[in-house]
């Protein structure tokens, strides 16, 4: 037994260390690169860590963003939480601006990879399939989108946890004991950005509602594992949650028309877009994940439903990201207005 858990510590080990060349490699190719383009919502994003940096230094903690914005005292902590960016204000105590965006650019990869690798093992406890799988997710082409392409902080963060929220969701949905994963999953994407935390949540009502109209006799297990992992979010999150409502939604301010939807694109468009495999574009999701679209089915049909499911979840999402789905048909309706908080589809790509 001792030699047995001594091998999986020694291969843990060795996958860890992979990663971890992995991302020093992509890291200290940007690195060298000494400059940060900047581009969409990175000089908000950057203007909200300078403000957190002088907080910091001046031992200030505050939701109000005083020294930047223009001195305006803006609220932008209501609406894009910080906990997740504090590790980049220590690094920037300790190296140039550049050098410690990718740095911790660069821990957040590897975070990436370690959660993604966790999560499919936990899903199928194959471990070559969960290494590929925890690269490949880690420098697919919209998550280097995110991340230094057009530096969309709040999703390029939430990107990291979103393999941990659906394999929570798979394990509460079937009763496997590590049903807390999902309230952990989905905690941690909130940390991260709150329109990412409404998708996600989005996603596991109507998928939890799918699943419990298919197998009615799961109703009583699924409610009480979704009950326990609401809890566990109020507690975890309440210090968030609760400054938001009361200081953000019940304070009359006006947000984005939430009732159109914005950046949407033909199929054909995002096909060829993802077959030149660029990272500059939020409608890519690569070449990989494009042959795993159009051969998947292949693969998974003498499978188990699981398999099955999850490959038709992909094909549904990379569909709604483009003018297949008629979202216009949801514009200024009850349907838009739950839906349409997202704004922009390709959103999904995550």
């Amino acid at each position: 037994m001792l030699d047995s858990r001594w091998k999986k510590i020694k291969i843990n080990i060795s996958i860890v260390l992979l990663f971890g060349i992995v991302t020093a490699l992509m890291t200290v190719t940007f690195i060298k690169l000494g400059t940060i383009v900047l581009n969409s919502d990175g000089s908000f994003h950057f203007s909200r860590l300078e403000e957190l940096y002088d907080n910091f230094r001046s031992g200030n903690m505050t939701f109000i963003a005083s020294h930047t914005f223009n001195n305006t005292g803006v609220g932008t902590f209501l609406f894009y939480p910080s906990i997740l960016l504090y590790p980049w204000v220590i690094l920037r105590l300790v190296f140039s601006p550049v050098t410690a965006f990718y740095v911790w650019y660069g821990l957040m990869l590897f975070i990436t990879m370690c959660i993604a690798y966790y999560s499919m093992w936990l899903f199928d406890k194959d471990r070559i399939r969960a290494v590929l799988f925890g690269i490949l997710y880690a420098v697919f082409p919209y998550h280097v989108h995110l991340g230094v392409v057009h530096t969309v902080v709040g999703e390029f963060l939430a990107y990291t946890f979103i393999p941990l929220f659906f394999v929570g969701l798979y394990y509460c949905l079937t009763n496997i004991e590590k049903w807390y994963l999902l309230g952990i999953g989905w905690v941690l994407i909130l940390y991260s950005h709150i329109i990412s935390a409404y998708i996600t949540i989005l996603c596991a009502v109507i998928i939890s509602a799918i699943y419990m109209f298919i197998d009615p006799s799961s109703i009583k297990k699924v409610v009480i594992n979704l009950s326990k992992n609401i809890v566990l979010v109020i507690l975890l999150s309440s210090f968030i949650l609760v400054p938001f409502i009361t200081d953000f939604i019940n304070a009359g301010i006006n947000s984005p028309n939430s009732s159109a939807f914005g950046f949407l694109d033909t199929l054909q468009n995002i096909f060829g877009i993802s077959l030149t495999n660029t990272a500059d574009s939020n409608k890519s999701i690569g070449i990989l994940a494009l042959f795993t679209t159009m051969t998947g089915w292949y693969f998974v049909r003498g499978n188990e439903a699981k398999e099955k499911v999850v490959y038709g979840l992909g094909v549904f999402f990379l569909l709604c990201t483009s003018t297949v789905m008629p979202w216009q048909l949801f514009n200024n309706t009850v349907v838009g207005k739950i839906l349409g908080v997202i704004q922009f589809p390709y959103r999904l790509n995550t």
